[in-house]
């Protein structure tokens, strides 16, 4: 990672939206007694194996109640979309914020437009290569079009392509400034969606890793570890950032 991205970046600062961070810190409290009462449950069950008498059917049953009532607290929580529409409601997460405008600050240039429209499509469909080439022929049409490099940081951030992401966003962040807070929230928000995406975790991690905050990235790899202990993003993750640290 560049010194000038990860300097820039924490010197401009990061600022998380207080709603996300107080549904988050929910979920994860939600998750983790749901995931002790889940263990009690299964201890119980092994007990009354043994010696049925040992363990009523009352004790089993409050465990149900408590686990159901967390789980549907937690749906409400995130607001969960109907699975198959979950990548759509995330490419409306991408959509255009700002008019693209033609060189000189004209009329917006209509053609750049429709080629959003057509790369938003390509995203929501999982199709990101088809994705990158239009936004590749967008930035050479419009260097300034920051929301492009957005869109194509992200796309390389969960392709795994690293290198490419950064440049991707230190190009936005150099366009507007103000696009630091665009990086890490799209990750939280996909958390939000599911609490369960170790994927997601890690590449929150990473986000956070190109922004300079090793702190943050270290707990959202370590989420993604709770959920996934074998999840490799996460694992080299951690590594990088213990090497740095000794």
């Amino acid at each position: 990672m560049s010194v000038f991205f990860c300097v820039s970046y924490a010197r401009l600062g990061f600022c998380e939206t207080a709603a996300n961070a107080k549904i988050n810190k929910a979920l994860e409290i939600n998750r983790s007694m749901v995931a002790r009462f889940e263990a009690q449950q299964l201890e119980l069950r092994k007990k009354r194996a043994e010696n049925p008498s040992v363990i009523s059917d009352t004790e089993l049953e409050n465990l149900n109640y408590k686990i159901k009532a967390l789980r549907e607290d937690a749906t409400r929580l995130r607001g969960l979309p109907p699975k198959d529409t979950q990548t759509g409601e995330i490419a409306k997460d991408w959509s255009l914020k700002k008019l693209v405008s033609a060189p000189g600050g004209g009329a917006p240039d209509h053609e750049i437009i429709e080629m959003h429209e057509r790369a938003l499509k390509y995203v929501a469909a999982n199709e990101f290569g088809k994705a990158l080439a239009l936004y590749q022929e967008i930035v050479l049409k419009n260097p300034e079009d920051d929301q492009a490099y957005i869109i194509m940081g992200h796309i390389y951030l969960m392709s795994g392509q690293y290198e490419k992401s950064e440049s991707a966003f230190e190009n936005a962040a150099h366009i507007d400034p103000e696009n630091i807070h665009e990086i890490a929230p799209f990750y939280e928000n996909k958390i939000l969606q599911n609490p369960d995406d170790d994927t997601a975790y890690a590449d929150l991690g990473c986000a956070y890793l190109m922004l300079g905050e090793n702190l943050k990235a270290g707990n959202a790899f370590k989420n993604a570890l709770s959920i996934n202990p074998n999840n490799r993003t996460a694992l080299k993750g951690l590594n990088w950032i213990a090497v740095k640290q000794n």
